[in-house]
């Protein structure tokens, strides 16, 4: 037996290949677009803190002007391919006329207690096998009995057994190739990986206005590596039909920064300042 066909030795090493990282920054919105974002949220920002009191838009100020800042999100696109080989038992249908099957220059004897039921309770779902205990008849779905309106009609014609023989074929081995794929998005203004798919789905959506590279004073904590370990764990596992892994691979087939534009802008009301913030790429409030 070929080597890539035995279940002796160990599993094979995973191999890992990545991309170039690629790092992009949104476009933010105009000084128009933004005054309007801010009259437009400035409002409910306020009624958060003071109940039933909700304030008018003109007694809210502007404390400064609007400052974009820019947060990083990693996107990490990852596949894993596994070709491996698994180990199972088959039944095989025969004629009637079949006493013996030779498989591989090993005979296998044929199971001459296998019956089955044929004709309208074979219809049903139903079926009768003989084993030690003798007979066992099972009819299926109740549903289907009514639907062939078949309770009165159970004569020798519709009831007829017929002989099928089977053999058991065991410890057949399967070549099987899985492969698991998925992209994640990270927050890439911490140091440990925090999901942030709802920002890849909106950037994929609204097909934003991009430029290459960073914007000046801004850079990413989440480092391409831990990104693309977290990936692995997500993605790579043996199957657990495994009895032994021939070839994996794991590739990163994205790699990619976006920096979002946020607005950020002080107010007052009252005596009370609030800061708003604004994300630029989503145009709704960011949440604390």
């Amino acid at each position: 037996m070929e080597d890539r066909w035995s279940l002796e030795g160990g599993d094979e090493k995973l191999v890992t290949s990545n991309v170039k990282e690629e790092i992009l920054t949104i476009e933010a919105p105009s000084q128009t677009d933004i005054n309007n974002l801010i009259e437009e949220k400035k409002v409910s920002l306020f009624s958060k803190y003071f109940g039933f009191s909700k304030p008018k838009s003109n007694e809210i100020k502007l404390q400064n002007k609007p400052e974009i800042k820019y947060k990083p999100y990693r996107v990490t696109e990852g596949l894993y391919t596994v070709t491996y080989l698994r180990q199972v038992n088959h039944t095989l249908q025969l004629e009637k006329d079949v006493e013996s099957v030779m498989i591989d220059g090993k005979e296998f004897v044929v199971n001459k207690d296998a019956l089955k039921v044929s004709g309208l309770l074979g219809k049903l779902g139903s079926g009768i096998s003989v084993g030690g205990s003798g007979i066992n008849l099972s009819f299926g779905p109740l549903e289907n009995l009514i639907k062939d309106k078949a309770s009165d009609t159970l004569g020798d014609k519709d009831f007829k057994l017929t002989e099928k023989r089977t053999i058991e074929i065991p410890k057949i081995l399967e070549r099987c190739l899985h492969s698991f794929h998925d992209v994640f998005c990270f927050d890439a203004s911490s140091a440990n990986p925090i999901l942030s798919n709802d920002i890849w789905k909106e950037i994929k959506n609204s097909k934003p206005r991009l430029k290459n590279g960073r914007p000046k004073g801004f850079k990413e904590v989440l480092s391409e590596k831990k990104a693309v370990e977290e990936v692995n764990k997500k993605l790579v596992r043996e199957p657990d039909d495994s009895k032994r892994i021939l070839n994996q691979n794991f590739s990163i087939i994205r790699s990619q920064i976006y920096f979002v534009p946020m607005i950020h802008c002080k107010l007052m009301y009252k005596g009370s300042p609030k800061e708003l913030v604004i994300n630029g790429l989503t145009l709704e409030e960011e949440k604390n």
